[in-house]
């Protein structure tokens, strides 16, 4: 005979929920037992990826001038790219910092679209650059109103461009293609990344992060929703990882959303972050 047994669990695996979830539901059938079960259930790896909220990063470099933009790692080189005040720079732990030049032109932004390819948005237009052998070729497609990059495989582009009423759109640029619009209309965008599986894309706006349903071989993309708004401040740089997870430069510092737009953790800085991208061995910092 029990009176009233009381089974209290800490889960950290959704697999070890489902499981208890179960138990609870037999256990339940019979009248002679009395369950109450109480479940704290957290987000833990490989749900989340390996990132200690209260650890203190280590500062790898100090530029004067603007804040650093458009973070890049390419782990082949073991080689670091970021734009400040129009500038390119590159950094490595091997050779230390040093201008990128590339071109002689102020740069809006950059971005990745192979193992040693840099994509650079000039004043001019659109410039390739092949790190390794230092050729640069002119890209056919964008415009002038472009703004920013973000990176796709098998070298296409996200650019984001803004018209003379402040009206943002994002449209896909690939050679062999016309450029295709996936979305306007928009208010100012602030930062963009595309998920892993290219599925979703984020926006940072004002009023918070969207996220709209893309296929990007159609091309085509749904109407963005609300995903994530910080408690305080306008998001900014976004990215994701091979999780799901969505990363969103805040005031406050870096917080990691899962693919519910559900706050995880925050990474405090000591000001606000102006960019972020994964770099270092396995693209594991």
């Amino acid at each position: 005979t029990m009176a009233s047994p009381t089974c209290s669990l800490s889960l950290n695996t959704p697999a070890a929920h489902q499981q208890a979830m179960a138990t609870a539901r037999t256990l339940s059938r019979h009248r002679s037992v009395q369950l109450q079960v109480t479940v704290d259930i957290r987000t833990f790896l490989p749900v989340l990826p390996c990132i200690d909220s209260q650890a203190k990063g280590e500062r790898v470099l100090q530029i004067d001038g603007g804040s650093p933009s458009d973070l890049l790692w390419f782990p082949d080189r073991s080689q670091l790219l970021f734009i400040s005040d129009g500038a390119q720079y590159s950094w490595s732990a091997a050779e230390g910092l040093a201008p990128l030049a590339a071109t002689a032109a102020r740069v809006r932004s950059h971005a990745g679209v192979g193992a040693a390819q840099l994509v650079s948005l000039c004043e001019s237009g659109l410039m390739r650059l092949d790190l390794d052998s230092g050729v640069t070729t002119d890209i056919a497609g964008g415009s002038s109103r472009a703004r920013s990059l973000v990176g796709l495989g098998g070298g296409r582009l996200l650019t984001l461009e803004a018209d003379d009423s402040d009206k943002w759109s994002v449209t896909l640029v690939q050679s062999g293609a016309a450029d295709a619009v996936l979305l306007s209309g928009l208010p100012p965008l602030l930062g963009a990344c595309v998920s892993a599986d290219e599925d979703f894309l984020f926006i940072s706006t004002e009023s918070g992060v969207l996220r709209a349903s893309v296929d990007l071989s159609t091309p085509r993309a749904a109407a963005p929703a609300p995903f994530f708004s910080p408690s305080s401040g306008a998001p900014g740089a976004l990215a994701t990882d091979t999780q799901g997870n969505v990363y969103v430069c805040t005031a406050e510092g870096v917080v990691v959303c899962d693919d519910s737009g559900d706050e995880a953790l925050c990474v405090r800085t000591p000001s606000a972050p102006s960019a972020i991208g994964f770099g270092g061995s396995a693209l594991a910092a």
